[in-house]
Protein backbone atom coordinates (compact mmCIF):
# COMPACT_ATOMS: atom_id res chain seq x y z
CA UNK A 1 0.00 0.00 0.00
CA UNK A 2 1.20 3.23 -1.44
CA UNK A 3 1.48 5.48 2.55
CA UNK A 4 -0.09 8.62 2.79
CA UNK A 5 1.04 11.66 1.60
CA UNK A 6 1.12 14.18 4.61
CA UNK A 7 -1.62 16.91 4.12
CA UNK A 8 0.23 20.57 2.98
CA UNK A 9 -0.08 23.34 5.54
CA UNK A 10 0.00 26.86 3.86
CA UNK A 11 2.74 27.62 7.02
CA UNK A 12 5.22 24.94 6.20
CA UNK A 13 6.19 27.12 3.31
CA UNK A 14 8.86 29.22 4.98
CA UNK A 15 10.50 26.11 7.07
CA UNK A 16 10.55 23.76 3.77
CA UNK A 17 12.16 26.61 1.33
CA UNK A 18 14.29 27.50 4.03
CA UNK A 19 15.71 23.84 4.62
CA UNK A 20 16.06 23.19 1.12
CA UNK A 21 17.33 26.58 -0.19
CA UNK A 22 20.06 26.12 2.43
CA UNK A 23 21.00 22.34 2.29
CA UNK A 24 21.38 23.01 -2.12
CA UNK A 25 23.33 26.42 -1.16
CA UNK A 26 25.86 24.42 1.17
CA UNK A 27 26.10 21.47 -1.09
CA UNK A 28 27.20 23.77 -4.03
CA UNK A 29 29.54 25.86 -2.23
CA UNK A 30 31.02 22.69 -0.01
CA UNK A 31 31.68 20.57 -3.50
CA UNK A 32 31.83 23.38 -6.44
CA UNK A 33 33.61 25.54 -3.93
CA UNK A 34 36.77 23.79 -2.67
CA UNK A 35 40.04 25.49 -2.19
CA UNK A 36 41.84 22.93 -4.22
CA UNK A 37 38.92 23.66 -7.34
CA UNK A 38 40.13 27.46 -6.93
CA UNK A 39 43.76 26.16 -6.67
CA UNK A 40 43.43 24.35 -10.17
CA UNK A 41 41.68 27.38 -11.73
CA UNK A 42 44.60 30.17 -11.06
CA UNK A 43 47.28 27.70 -11.96
CA UNK A 44 45.61 27.63 -15.14
CA UNK A 45 45.20 31.00 -15.15
CA UNK A 46 48.50 32.55 -13.56
CA UNK A 47 51.26 29.69 -14.36
CA UNK A 48 53.62 32.57 -13.02
CA UNK A 49 52.02 32.20 -9.44
CA UNK A 50 53.79 30.68 -6.23
CA UNK A 51 52.23 27.66 -4.36
CA UNK A 52 51.69 30.23 -1.92
CA UNK A 53 49.81 33.05 -4.10
CA UNK A 54 47.55 30.72 -5.44
CA UNK A 55 46.71 29.27 -1.87
CA UNK A 56 45.92 32.67 -0.66
CA UNK A 57 43.93 33.76 -3.87
CA UNK A 58 42.07 30.38 -3.35
CA UNK A 59 41.17 30.98 0.03
CA UNK A 60 39.64 34.72 -0.93
CA UNK A 61 38.13 33.35 -3.46
CA UNK A 62 36.41 30.14 -1.39
CA UNK A 63 35.20 33.38 1.01
CA UNK A 64 33.92 35.34 -2.03
CA UNK A 65 31.67 32.42 -3.14
CA UNK A 66 30.51 32.39 0.03
CA UNK A 67 29.31 35.36 0.31
CA UNK A 68 27.50 35.32 -2.93
CA UNK A 69 26.25 31.95 -2.20
CA UNK A 70 25.07 32.08 1.42
CA UNK A 71 24.27 35.61 1.49
CA UNK A 72 22.55 37.00 -1.96
CA UNK A 73 21.66 33.53 -2.70
CA UNK A 74 19.37 33.03 0.69
CA UNK A 75 18.32 36.71 0.03
CA UNK A 76 17.30 35.84 -3.69
CA UNK A 77 15.73 32.56 -2.50
CA UNK A 78 13.57 34.98 0.65
CA UNK A 79 12.34 36.89 -1.58
CA UNK A 80 11.79 35.14 -5.11
CA UNK A 81 10.09 31.94 -3.04
CA UNK A 82 8.89 33.66 0.08
CA UNK A 83 8.04 36.97 -0.66
CA UNK A 84 10.59 38.07 2.19
CA UNK A 85 12.97 41.03 2.42
CA UNK A 86 16.00 40.72 3.96
CA UNK A 87 15.08 42.95 6.50
CA UNK A 88 12.39 40.44 7.91
CA UNK A 89 15.28 38.00 8.08
CA UNK A 90 16.91 39.94 10.21
CA UNK A 91 18.73 42.42 8.42
CA UNK A 92 17.39 45.49 10.07
CA UNK A 93 18.95 47.80 13.16
CA UNK A 94 15.84 47.80 15.54
CA UNK A 95 17.66 46.52 18.69
CA UNK A 96 21.15 47.42 17.29
CA UNK A 97 22.26 48.31 20.61
CA UNK A 98 21.38 45.39 22.19
CA UNK A 99 23.35 43.12 19.56
CA UNK A 100 26.21 45.81 20.26
CA UNK A 101 25.70 44.59 24.07
CA UNK A 102 25.92 41.17 23.63
CA UNK A 103 28.29 41.04 21.34
CA UNK A 104 30.70 42.88 23.74
CA UNK A 105 29.82 40.74 26.43
CA UNK A 106 30.44 37.57 24.81
CA UNK A 107 33.64 39.02 23.20
CA UNK A 108 34.97 38.92 27.44
CA UNK A 109 34.91 34.87 27.20
CA UNK A 110 35.56 35.05 23.54
CA UNK A 111 39.10 36.43 23.23
CA UNK A 112 40.76 34.87 26.52
CA UNK A 113 39.30 31.89 25.26
CA UNK A 114 41.06 31.94 22.26
CA UNK A 115 44.16 33.39 22.79
CA UNK A 116 44.55 29.89 24.74
CA UNK A 117 43.19 27.83 22.36
CA UNK A 118 44.81 29.21 19.33
CA UNK A 119 48.31 27.66 20.23
CA UNK A 120 46.93 24.06 20.26
CA UNK A 121 48.87 21.66 17.00
CA UNK A 122 45.67 20.51 15.57
CA UNK A 123 44.78 24.30 15.68
CA UNK A 124 47.59 26.08 14.03
CA UNK A 125 47.28 22.86 11.38
CA UNK A 126 44.21 24.35 10.32
CA UNK A 127 44.36 28.43 11.11
CA UNK A 128 45.29 30.80 10.00
CA UNK A 129 43.69 29.50 6.40
CA UNK A 130 46.03 31.49 4.46
CA UNK A 131 48.92 29.32 4.50
CA UNK A 132 51.68 32.40 3.54
CA UNK A 133 54.95 32.60 5.84
CA UNK A 134 55.60 36.16 5.67
CA UNK A 135 52.31 38.30 6.26
CA UNK A 136 51.93 41.52 5.00
CA UNK A 137 49.73 44.32 6.80
CA UNK A 138 47.50 44.14 3.72
CA UNK A 139 47.67 40.72 3.54
CA UNK A 140 46.17 41.07 7.23
CA UNK A 141 43.79 42.79 6.34
CA UNK A 142 42.62 41.56 3.21
CA UNK A 143 42.21 38.07 5.04
CA UNK A 144 40.42 39.91 7.93
CA UNK A 145 37.85 41.56 5.44
CA UNK A 146 37.11 38.53 3.57
CA UNK A 147 36.44 36.77 7.02
CA UNK A 148 33.54 39.50 7.73
CA UNK A 149 32.11 39.25 4.59
CA UNK A 150 31.79 35.60 3.80
CA UNK A 151 30.47 35.38 7.74
CA UNK A 152 27.60 38.19 6.67
CA UNK A 153 26.35 35.37 4.30
CA UNK A 154 26.97 32.77 6.04
CA UNK A 155 24.67 34.28 9.49
CA UNK A 156 22.44 35.70 6.79
CA UNK A 157 21.83 32.16 5.70
CA UNK A 158 21.80 30.12 9.40
CA UNK A 159 20.28 32.91 11.52
CA UNK A 160 18.27 34.79 8.81
CA UNK A 161 17.03 32.87 6.44
CA UNK A 162 16.64 29.32 8.17
CA UNK A 163 16.26 30.20 11.75
CA UNK A 164 13.61 32.58 10.81
CA UNK A 165 11.90 30.76 8.01
CA UNK A 166 11.28 27.89 10.49
CA UNK A 167 10.13 30.28 13.07
CA UNK A 168 7.68 30.94 10.65
CA UNK A 169 6.30 28.29 9.95
CA UNK A 170 6.59 25.59 13.37
CA UNK A 171 8.03 28.06 16.20
CA UNK A 172 10.81 29.21 18.21
CA UNK A 173 12.22 26.00 20.03
CA UNK A 174 11.69 23.62 16.40
CA UNK A 175 13.37 26.30 14.52
CA UNK A 176 16.67 26.41 17.08
CA UNK A 177 16.21 22.51 17.10
CA UNK A 178 16.60 22.59 12.98
CA UNK A 179 19.47 25.40 12.94
CA UNK A 180 21.36 23.84 16.10
CA UNK A 181 21.57 20.23 14.20
CA UNK A 182 22.08 21.83 11.41
CA UNK A 183 24.90 24.15 11.94
CA UNK A 184 26.83 21.26 14.15
CA UNK A 185 26.46 19.31 10.82
CA UNK A 186 28.42 20.98 8.86
CA UNK A 187 31.14 21.78 10.74
CA UNK A 188 32.03 17.56 10.63
CA UNK A 189 34.40 18.55 7.85
CA UNK A 190 36.37 20.57 10.50
CA UNK A 191 37.15 17.68 12.90
CA UNK A 192 34.99 16.83 15.93
CA UNK A 193 35.91 19.55 18.10
CA UNK A 194 34.29 22.10 16.35
CA UNK A 195 31.37 19.97 15.19
CA UNK A 196 30.62 19.98 18.97
CA UNK A 197 31.31 23.06 19.71
CA UNK A 198 28.87 24.35 17.15
CA UNK A 199 25.72 22.99 19.41
CA UNK A 200 26.38 25.46 22.52
CA UNK A 201 27.65 28.19 19.83
CA UNK A 202 25.00 27.86 17.45
CA UNK A 203 22.14 27.44 20.53
CA UNK A 204 23.79 31.06 21.71
CA UNK A 205 23.21 32.57 18.40
CA UNK A 206 19.93 31.76 17.63
CA UNK A 207 18.88 32.69 21.32
CA UNK A 208 20.79 36.46 20.57
CA UNK A 209 19.17 36.85 16.79
CA UNK A 210 15.48 35.58 18.33
CA UNK A 211 15.48 37.96 21.41
CA UNK A 212 17.13 40.90 19.13
CA UNK A 213 15.16 40.53 15.82
CA UNK A 214 18.34 40.61 13.80
CA UNK A 215 21.42 38.67 12.63
CA UNK A 216 23.85 41.32 13.61
CA UNK A 217 24.61 39.96 17.35
CA UNK A 218 25.23 36.57 15.83
CA UNK A 219 27.09 37.95 13.02
CA UNK A 220 29.70 40.19 15.37
CA UNK A 221 30.04 37.30 17.57
CA UNK A 222 30.91 35.38 14.72
CA UNK A 223 33.78 37.46 13.03
CA UNK A 224 35.13 38.01 17.11
CA UNK A 225 35.97 34.61 17.32
CA UNK A 226 37.35 34.13 13.42
CA UNK A 227 39.27 37.28 13.83
CA UNK A 228 40.56 36.63 16.87
CA UNK A 229 41.28 32.69 16.11
CA UNK A 230 43.24 33.96 13.38
CA UNK A 231 45.35 36.49 14.85
CA UNK A 232 45.93 34.55 17.81
CA UNK A 233 46.89 31.48 15.64
CA UNK A 234 49.31 33.94 13.19
CA UNK A 235 51.06 35.37 16.22
CA UNK A 236 52.14 31.32 17.56
CA UNK A 237 52.66 29.80 14.35
CA UNK A 238 56.31 29.46 14.49
CA UNK A 239 56.43 29.43 10.44
CA UNK A 240 55.01 32.17 9.80
CA UNK A 241 55.10 36.26 10.26
CA UNK A 242 53.99 39.71 10.30
CA UNK A 243 56.17 42.26 8.57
Amino acid sequence: MFPDIPAWQAHDQFGVVAIGAVTVLFLIWHFGGQIRHFQFAFRQIWPALTDEQVQMRAVVAQRLAGLLLFGFGSMGAGWWLLRRTPDDYGLNFDELPLSIGWTLLMALLIVPLNYFAARRPDNLAMYPQVRARRWSRALVALSALTWVVYLFGYEYMFRGLLLMGCTESWGEWPAIAINVSIYALVHIPKGYKEAVGAIPLGLLLCLFTLHTGNIWAAFLIHCTMALANEWFSLRFHPDMEVE
